[in-house]
């Protein structure tokens, strides 16, 4: 039984409602109503009354204090062993980690499981991608995959970094309720000539180029940028008659949640994936970098 599916069982009891719970667990709707359903299958039992606004069962209330002391447990055993190790780690500065990509993932492992001191960078969307190493205030970089784009790869190889493949991040749809496409399941056929926004000028030719490829070039798509300086604006920004393809943690956060708009997961029934990388500056000084490195790729290896 994995933890990730308790802690989800959990929280959804805490709120008492699968968007309030979906929104805290930065994860849509669908996909926290799909995992309670694979954990009641795992089980054999349910563990909310559909029929009575999801109200926890009998059984759902004795799993929910069994969960919720093992989860404690296990929080508690893992801080103990994160202080341990940062004890025996501490020799080596933190390893400066930028996270663009699949960060629900990336974030909650690092989280779980790195044993060695680390820090976020901040997240500029108005900076080129590898402005961190140009800076030297970044170690490590988890964005667009660089073997799909040539310029970029260039650009990683004349700085002396190393890239790997990491895994590949599904894609959210969001657009206003009241789009023509919100009325019925997209399809490549019913994007045809749609506008489709970029909100930032730094990858716009990667998303464009992603876009073309996976949706097809032969749908007079209209694809515009509309950058925005932090990930913060994103809260205010109005997509009009746009439609918006972007990681899953940005449609969840920004948008899924907000009062007139929807998100959607697939087209003609299928999850939309960008393949990522990761990218880093070794360092003799820092060993902790290529174990942050292995961890992120040991985590991501099955997506």
């Amino acid at each position: 039984m994995r933890t990730e599916l308790l802690r989800e069982f959990a929280t959804l009891a805490n709120y008492g409602n699968f968007h309030a719970a979906a929104e805290k667990l930065f994860i849509s709707q669908p996909t926290l109503s799909n995992h309670i359903k694979q954990l009641e299958s795992e089980l054999g039992f349910e563990l909310f009354d559909r029929s009575r606004n999801n109200e926890i069962t009998a059984a759902g209330s004795i799993l929910l204090a069994g969960a919720q002391a093992a989860l404690m447990s296990i929080d508690e055993a893992v801080d103990a062993c994160h202080r341990l190790l940062e004890m025996e780690t501490e020799s080596y500065p933190p390893v400066r980690l930028s996270v663009r990509v699949s960060r629900e993932k990336i974030l909650s492992t690092m989280d779980a499981q790195c044993t060695c001191p680390y820090v976020y960078t901040k997240y500029e969307m108005n900076k080129p991608l590898l402005y961190g190493f140009i800076q030297d205030d970044t170690d490590i970089i988890c964005m667009l995959h660089v073997d799909s784009f040539p310029a970029l790869k260039s650009e990683v190889e004349k700085l002396g970094l190393k890239h790997s493949y990491l895994g590949k991040n599904p894609c959210l749809i969001a657009m206003k309720a009241d789009n023509p496409l919100a009325k019925e399941p997209l399809t490549r056929e019913r994007l045809r000539g749609s506008k489709i926004a970029v909100l930032s000028s730094i990858v716009f030719g990667y998303w464009k180029s992603f876009l073309l490829d996976t949706l097809g070039s032969d749908l007079d798509l209209t694809i515009l940028p509309f950058p925005v300086e932090t990930l913060d604006n994103l809260k205010a920004f109005d997509l009009k008659d746009m439609i918006l393809f972007s990681p899953a943690f940005m449609v969840n956060e920004f948008f899924a949640s907000r009062s007139g708009y929807i998100a959607r997961e697939t087209v003609d029934g299928e999850t939309l994936y960008m393949p990522e990388s990761i990218v880093w500056r070794p360092r003799e000084d820092n060993p902790n970098i290529e174990h942050v490195v292995e961890l992120l790729r040991d985590c991501m290896k099955d997506q």
